[in-house]
């Protein structure tokens, strides 16, 4: 997965003026806002907590910092403020939106899916999505920095251009990206809880539920980390608000990225 993002963020680099712009526009910041704001957030946290007690630590102080946490426009300004380029971004990168196929010797991707959401942006958006919803705590903590090098390596392999940005500004953006892409996920993972476990029997809800239950408390734990993390190292931004008018005009053009972005990268493949 990790090879196949750096190829199509490398590709989309190919991308001309004409087809950049029909991309540009980010639906991120304007689809959240009803469902992901700072009472919501909130409220999430505490009735984790209340049904999860491990949880409350951490949970507890987030919810003195949900105004900080929750910054969707972050999803637009972070390339500017570490002087990354643009490149492709999926904007809804999780485990549901991987298809794998057997290969004889382990599963493999086949392909990505779900491009609604999909902008020109920072690469840390699916990158730091991609870890938190296929890795267990554990092992996203012990490989994020591994991964994020070997991601860098495919692209310096897969760019034909000058790289958009270096291994250090890729780091940082997973850093003060990774809060907010804790919080979209984490009503995934509760939903899975809630839902999924049920279907199972009494034996594999025990052995999931001690898998997603390590899985909640590493993401709450390094949420907050990386939330007071950023606190010290990023500058005050006064995110403005867009017009109601240019919101709606936005998410009109929304509507057309996923077909508009399979248009584009499929000429790239095929040239």
């Amino acid at each position: 997965a990790v090879r196949a993002l750096a190829y199509l963020e490398a590709k989309s680099l190919e991308l001309n003026d004409e087809e950049k712009q029909k991309v540009a526009s980010n639906p991120v910041p304007i689809i959240y806002p009803d469902m992901i704001h700072a009472t919501a957030v909130s409220k999430m946290f505490q009735d984790m907590y209340a049904a999860a007690p491990e949880l409350e630590p951490a949970g507890k102080m987030l919810e003195t910092m949900t105004a900080d946490i929750v910054d969707l426009e972050l999803t637009s300004t972070l390339n500017k403020e570490l002087g990354m380029q643009d490149v492709f971004v999926h904007g809804d990168l999780w485990s549901a939106n991987l298809m794998w196929t057997n290969a004889g010797d382990g599963l493999r991707l086949s392909k990505i899916v779900d491009y609604q959401l999909a902008h020109l942006g920072c690469p840390a958006e699916d990158l730091t999505r991609l870890f938190i919803s296929t890795m267990s705590g554990k092992d996203r903590r012990e490989n994020w920095e591994r991964l994020l090098e070997e991601f860098h390596e495919y692209m310096q392999k897969y760019c034909l251009k000058d790289l958009p940005f270096s291994l250090d500004q890729l780091k940082e953006s997973y850093r003060r990206m990774f809060p907010i892409a804790g919080v979209l996920l984490l009503p995934v993972l509760d939903m899975v809880a809630k839902l999924g476990l049920s279907k199972l029997s009494e034996e594999e809800k025990t052995q999931k539920q001690i898998v997603l239950s390590e899985k909640t408390l590493a993401l709450f734990e390094d949420i907050l980390f990386f939330s007071k993390r950023n606190q010290d190292v990023r500058p005050n931004k006064n995110n403005s608000t867009a017009h109601p008018t240019e919101k709606l005009s936005l998410i009109f053009l929304s509507l057309g990225v996923g077909i508009t972005v399979l248009y584009c990268l499929l000429r790239l493949l095929t040239i």
